[in-house]
């Protein structure tokens, strides 16, 4: 979730105009660059530590469950929201 969230504001901030944005972001996009790099760093570490290889995978194939229910729901022409 936080990767998607970090994802996103990379995608999303430079189309804001900057009276919009509440806050100064000091090393954009760097910094944001460096945290998905980091995040995703320790997510795929997860895959090769035995105590954590478990969580990976469960947490892997929740994700396959999600996207699938959502493809299942875009194909069936209900929508995102509804």
């Amino acid at each position: 979730m936080y990767v998607a969230i970090a994802l996103a504001h990379l995608r999303m901030r430079p189309t804001l105009p900057p009276e919009r944005l509440g806050v100064r972001m000091w090393g954009f996009p760097w910094l944001s660059r460096a945290t998905v790099a980091a995040m995703v760093a320790v997510i795929g570490a997860m895959a090769f530590l035995p105590d954590s290889r478990a969580q990976f995978w469960v947490s892997l194939g929740t994700v396959g469950v999600v996207l699938g229910a959502y493809e299942v729901r875009v194909r069936r022409g209900s929508g995102v929201c509804g």
